[in-house]
């Protein structure tokens, strides 16, 4: 999928993506108690769906790795 993007710093967010993203790929989201969520979106040209993983907010997934390893 081709994106058109616009590159900012020294944001509060990681990625924003709104809703015409959304319309186009068909996007659902399974929101789990831990506050991750997943996001499934459809290539609207080739059909592929692909799952991608969210995390909470200054939470990502190196962050959620070292608290594995501080927890033994």
């Amino acid at each position: 999928m081709f994106l058109q993007v616009h590159i900012l710093e020294n944001l509060s967010y990681k990625v924003l993506l709104g809703r015409l993203f959304d319309m186009f790929t068909g996007t659902t989201n399974r929101t789990r108690t831990d506050g991750s969520s997943e996001l499934t979106l459809t290539d609207p040209n080739t059909k592929v769906v692909v799952t991608i993983p969210t995390y909470r907010r200054g939470c990502g997934p190196e962050e959620l790795q070292k608290q594995q390893y501080q927890s033994f």
